[in-house]
């Protein structure tokens, strides 16, 4: 599907899906997000539907060979590892310094850097990074030995991630508005600027108000030759329109095999959000023991469910996401990054989940009598 925008001229069959929250994501994460991403020719848009993101198909072969040498090789791996604790402590301490104490214009730029090189790193745990080491690990001997402490790891940077950006009360935001007071602006204002802007408030610069609004209904980041393009408002709002309806349109649930098996049984979808993250325990409690976990991934809030669940599928990941990695010792089917299942499929669909084929058939909807 090309898009009818020249200035925004993809084709978004040439990307690979990645990260989906539903609900809306502030402009600002979204930019840190398409900055950090900026080499992968990213797109990340948000509407009050959902945020969802991609990368370019054709970025991507590099990025496995440096996980090949990251993951095979004892040395890096434990650089790497500590690379990533001792950066969410630096963040954690200057966060707190931040919100205790007086800061310059240089404090936050040091500030911003932290969160990048933590985004950079924790992107290296990704399928995209770690999938062609494990497909190949017999020719890695220290692979065994990093893969250990991958778990726990993973998990850790992503609960991270999730206090940094995507929970309820993201402790970004304390500092967004630390800043805000000390520049005399509204603190809701800063959560639709970019990162540039938000240093020449040292200048004593604003965005204005009717891009800010813009920015808040609706926007698209789409990077093309190296740079950042946006879309706000009305033209953002037309080419996610144009980006869903492709994918909707889609009933071929096919994805990776993380963990062969075949499963009929009732779907139990969970849609994780900035808004439910602390409630997902209720949720999780009205599962029943035996359906289908079907969620975007199973990032930490959502564990406790893969424990009840007789088949995983995932919208994304790979064979060292945490799916396939719980999935594979429980010894039940999973597949991961169908794309799509999370819509294409309800609570209460009966499926057929087929992880010896790498295919999903929806069998009876919950609506059909």
């Amino acid at each position: 599907m090309f898009t009818k925008n020249k200035a925004f001229n993809f084709n978004i069959d040439e990307y690979q899906r990645l990260f989906s929250f539903y609900g809306y994501i502030p402009f600002i994460f979204s930019y840190c997000f398409a900055k950090n991403y900026l080499r992968f020719g990213a797109i990340a848009f948000s509407d009050q539907e959902e945020w969802l993101s991609f990368v370019s198909k054709k970025k991507l072969g590099a990025s496995l060979k440096e996980g090949v040498i990251i993951y095979g090789h004892k040395k890096n791996y434990l650089n790497f590892y500590k690379g990533v604790y001792g950066t969410i402590d630096s963040i954690r301490s200057l966060t707190s310094m931040i919100l205790s104490s007086d800061f310059n214009k240089k404090t936050i730029e040091k500030y911003l850097g932290l969160l990048d090189r933590f985004r950079d790193l924790y992107r290296k745990t990704e399928f995209f990074f770690t999938d062609d080491v494990f497909a190949n690990q017999d020719k890695y001997p220290d692979f065994k030995d990093n893969f250990k402490t991958f778990e726990k790891l993973k998990l850790d940077g992503r609960k991270f991630l999730n206090e940094l950006f995507y929970s309820e009360k993201p402790f970004f935001v304390d500092v967004l508005t630390a800043v805000a007071k000390k520049k005399n602006v509204n603190p809701n204002n800063l959560l639709s600027y970019t990162l540039d802007e938000l240093m020449d408030l040292f200048n004593g610069n604003q965005v204005d108000q009717s891009t800010i609004q813009k920015r808040e209904q609706a926007y698209l980041f789409y990077i093309a030759r190296g740079k950042i393009k946006i879309a706000c408002g009305e033209d953002a709002k037309e080419l996610i329109h144009n980006i869903r309806e492709s994918r909707n349109n889609t009933q071929v649930l096919k994805g990776v095999i993380a963990s062969q098996g075949k499963v009929v049984a009732k779907a139990y979808v969970i849609k994780v959000s900035m808004k439910n993250l602390s409630s997902i325990s209720k949720v999780i409690d009205e599962m029943n023991q035996g359906d289908v976990l079907i969620v975007e991934s199973t990032e930490p809030s959502v564990i406790q469910a893969c424990k009840k669940a007789s088949a995983i599928l995932t919208n994304q990941g790979g064979m060292m996401s945490h799916a396939a990695i719980v999935a594979r010792e429980f010894k039940i089917p999973c597949i991961v990054g169908l794309g799509n299942a999370t819509n294409l499929i309800n609570t209460g669909d009966l499926i057929e989940v087929d992880a010896n084929a790498g295919v999903v058939k929806i069998i009876k909807k919950v609506d059909e009598k």
